[in-house]
């Protein structure tokens, strides 16, 4: 019987019972009205009494586990008490995990000494630590007059590893051009373009003539040049501080960076991992040990909102050893004036860049910047 007819039938007691005092009177009618009188309170009491004495049971195989995956999950609603418990539904977690075949719209009715078992399977979104299974349940008077939410004091936190995409190829550009786009024949000729120098730029490219001329030092680009390989450079900075908006970003982005990284190690192309954190690191990626490392690493690093670009840029332009690749792959959420200086500096090096902007919002994409929403398929737009 739905709850709303059984607030109807009791307010139709009430009337017939106040309608009895005005034409009647008596003990008998006085009697029957103090009893509807009653109900709302013996309801409120009842449903104390349930909260009290309920009993909520869950398991999931294992505390951590990979995201997109599937894994058992099973929970336990009881009655261990003497009495029925009327309405009983319960609340999950569903902001980063979803549970298939459970229906949180539905309410059970328990009696005495009897239990419901549900046993589905858990896929986890995000990379992360977090929540699973039964977040609360919600239980309910015979009348519907009162409602508590009874809060799951066993409740799941599973640690989550980040999901590994294998690609097919790269929507960005032909991997042979990429990777074989300069010339064995001519790796040591010198181009006759000329760009400003910068600090750490061998002397012996200084162009004399033009000093001589101008004033300006500059330097001859050099073209076919033997370079060293792929960089994938992550951008670790944590853009927001609530965990609805963040968590699938970072999600994406490691998803997207251990991707590409994948993909290179797959084809045998010497492959680096870039990221900040604290300090710049630069991880080789030959063997499935090394992407091991990086994966274990990925699993734990922290995105922090002082992990700006501007750390990663000064770092890069120390070093130089992005001004050697063959292509760097950017993977961060937005481009920043560092991001797009580096980037201009790469090209006027002769090397090629693509940025994945990982970002629910629309922008233009063009031959170097890529959208990359949270909830994309990576193996449709990398």
């Amino acid at each position: 019987m739905k709850k709303g007819l059984k607030r109807i039938i009791w307010l139709f007691f009430y009337i017939l019972s106040v309608a009895g005092i005005s034409v009647y009177g008596g003990r008998a009618v006085y009697g029957f009205h103090f009893a509807v009188l009653m109900f709302p309170l013996v309801s409120f009491i009842y449903l104390i009494c349930v909260y009290m004495s309920f009993k909520i049971y869950g398991k999931v195989e294992g505390k951590t586990r990979v995201a997109g995956h599937p894994s058992e999950f099973y929970y336990s609603l009881q009655n261990e008490s003497f009495f029925a418990f009327a309405s009983v539904q319960i609340v999950l977690y569903s902001d980063f995990s979803t549970i298939t075949d459970a229906d949180g719209d539905l309410c059970y009715e328990l009696m005495p000494g009897s239990g419901f078992y549900k046993s589905s399977v858990l896929v986890c979104k995000y990379r992360g630590i977090y929540k699973v299974g039964v977040k609360e349940v919600i239980i309910e008077d015979f009348f519907g007059f009162f409602k508590l939410r009874y809060e799951n004091k066993e409740q799941t936190e599973v640690t989550v590893r980040p999901n590994i995409i294998y690609l097919d190829g790269l929507k960005s550009g032909d991997i042979t051009s990429i990777t074989f786009r300069d010339s064995k024949i001519n790796k040591t000729e010198r181009d006759v373009l000329l760009r400003e120098y910068i600090q750490g730029d061998p002397v012996k490219d200084i162009n004399w003539k033009t000093f001589a001329k101008t004033g300006d030092l500059y330097v001859r680009n050099r073209i076919g040049e033997e370079k060293q390989g792929v960089y994938v450079i992550m951008d670790t900075k944590r853009y927001s501080s609530d965990i609805n908006d963040y968590l699938p970003l970072e999600n994406k982005t490691i998803e997207a960076t251990l991707a590409l990284a994948m993909f290179f190690l797959k084809k045998n192309i010497p492959v680096n991992v870039v990221f900040y954190a604290d300090k710049l690191y630069n991880v080789a990626v030959a063997t499935m040990h090394d992407f091991g490392r990086v994966y274990n690493s990925f699993s734990e690093i922290g995105f922090k909102r002082n992990y700006v670009f501007s750390n990663t840029y000064e770092a890069l332009l120390k070093d130089r050893f992005l001004f050697d690749a063959k292509v760097c792959f950017f993977v961060m959420h937005e481009k920043s004036k560092e991001s797009e200086s580096l980037c201009e500096q790469l090209r006027e090096n002769n090397v090629l860049y693509i940025n994945y902007l990982v970002t629910d919002e629309i922008i233009k994409e063009s031959k170097n910047d890529f959208r990359v929403a949270t909830n994309a398929d990576l193996k449709e737009v990398l």
